[in-house]
């Protein structure tokens, strides 16, 4: 079992902490430190599973929740293009993670996990427990709340920047 004090030895892709003297006033610099902490040390844990992204695991994620949405409803989810979405599922395919059926009509595939999806998901969501473990182990229960409410009120506050019409 991985302890709060483990050395998280993934994590090379970070600017050393004196970057922040530097910068003292930027918040979004400490956001994508925070970020890329998060991805170093989940990334090769993924990757154990045949998983080679946080993202892979997201969508795995979305078809258990959503069985039978279709490409275009994934990659809206997840955020990628149509064509990154479509690379994705056909490397979740061959990895035996997701298999494709026909959709609602003949230019849609509906995508379902198979049990191995199933597994590896479980699998995957205990290592990114570890992870946030490992990150953000430092926090008070409290202080988790805390960074979590202040995380989504941003989330939310570009989302309606994202969709906001024009005029």
């Amino acid at each position: 079992m991985t302890t709060r004090t483990e050395s998280l030895s993934n994590i090379r892709q970070m600017p050393p902490v004196a970057v922040l003297r530097e910068a003292p006033e930027r918040v979004g610099l400490r956001v994508t430190m925070l970020q890329l902490a998060i991805y170093a040390d989940l990334t090769p844990r993924l990757g154990t599973l045949g998983l080679t992204s946080p993202s892979r695991m997201t969508a795995l994620l979305h078809i258990k929740a959503h069985p039978g949405c279709s490409q275009s409803e994934l990659a809206q989810f997840t955020g990628l293009s149509r064509t990154s979405a479509m690379t994705m599922v056909e490397q979740l395919e061959r990895a035996g993670f997701v298999e494709r059926r026909a959709g609602a009509n003949a230019r849609t595939n509906a995508l379902m996990l198979t049990d191995t999806g199933r597994e590896a998901l479980a699998e995957a969501l205990a290592q990114s427990a570890i992870n946030e473990e490992r990150i953000f182990g430092v926090f008070s229960d409290d202080e988790r709340a805390t960074l979590v409410r202040l995380l989504e009120k941003g989330i939310c506050h570009v989302e309606k920047l994202r969709t906001r019409q024009p005029g």
